[in-house]
């Protein structure tokens, strides 16, 4: 499954990420007779640093507990149980492709058997059916017209999370944070429609700005997407894994000069 982003059992605070060695070790080095992550929390905690109180880990911003998959998910919009898996910032956009396909082939089912029934209505031939034919036909509609409102009621909902960036986890707790519009969940430079919104594609450019992985080579992991997916022609993609499920990926210049955007 997709990791939804999930945030690493040992992420640190990026303001850490070059402390020295020693300030970085209250942190991260425990005498093996005490509980690591009990004591490392609560010197965070006491640093003033975000932390959840049941992973007593590091919380960066816009991350909520899910109390199903025991975890901290960045941008955490909820759990699903129809995909067994919570929907945030790693997998939202492929959550939507998911239910907007299903509402597809709903509607794609019907216009089948509509289709048919239509050109069946002249025929003296489609009067004597098979019962079962005439059952399966039944069901077949029965589950696209329930699916179908099912999904279409589901899209309806994601709408404002799409338009406004709030999650609904946010709009119960009465947070907001800065909209960067549907290319937060799509990906790309721009608000404008696209066709790589409706693949099912990583998005390019994403990075995690305040949380960094212990003795990971990149400190770089959320939300200053700015890199488009169509890359100019000689630029290629490089991407590094990160702990937790992560990637990084980062725009490749001919020239050789790497940066992340």
């Amino acid at each position: 499954m997709t990791d939804p982003g999930s945030v690493p059992e040992d992420a640190i605070p990026v303001a850490l990420k070059h402390a020295p060695k020693e300030e970085l070790n209250r942190y991260t080095s425990i005498d093996s007779t005490i509980d690591c992550h009990d004591v490392s929390w609560r010197r965070l905690e006491e640093q003033r640093y975000r932390t959840c109180r049941r992973c007593k880990t590091f919380k960066p911003a816009r991350a909520h507990h899910c109390s199903i998959c025991e975890r901290c998910v960045i941008k955490m919009d909820h759990h699903c149980p129809w995909v067994n898996n919570c929907v945030g910032l790693g997998n939202h956009k492929f959550f939507l492709l998911f239910i907007f396909y299903v509402f597809l082939l709903s509607a794609y089912a019907l216009s089948l058997v509509f289709t048919r029934y239509a050109h069946c209505i002249d025929e003296t031939s489609c009067m004597y059916v098979c019962v079962c034919v005439v059952m399966h036909v039944v069901c077949l509609c029965m589950e696209a017209v329930l699916f179908g409102l099912f999904t279409m009621c589901m899209m309806c909902d994601q709408y404002s999370v799409i338009t406004t960036g709030t999650t609904q986890i946010d709009r119960l707790k009465g947070e907001t944070s800065e909209n960067l519009g549907v290319r937060e969940v799509f990906g790309g430079t721009s608000n404008n429609l696209a066709m790589h919104w409706f693949l099912p594609d990583q998005l390019l450019g994403y990075t995690l700005e305040e949380l960094a992985v212990e003795n990971d080579p990149t400190d770089v992991l959320l939300m200053s997407g700015e890199m488009d997916v169509f890359l100019p022609h000689g630029d290629t993609v490089l991407t590094e894994k990160l702990q937790g499920g992560w990637s990084v990926e980062k725009h490749v210049l001919p020239k050789e000069d790497i940066h992340v955007v």
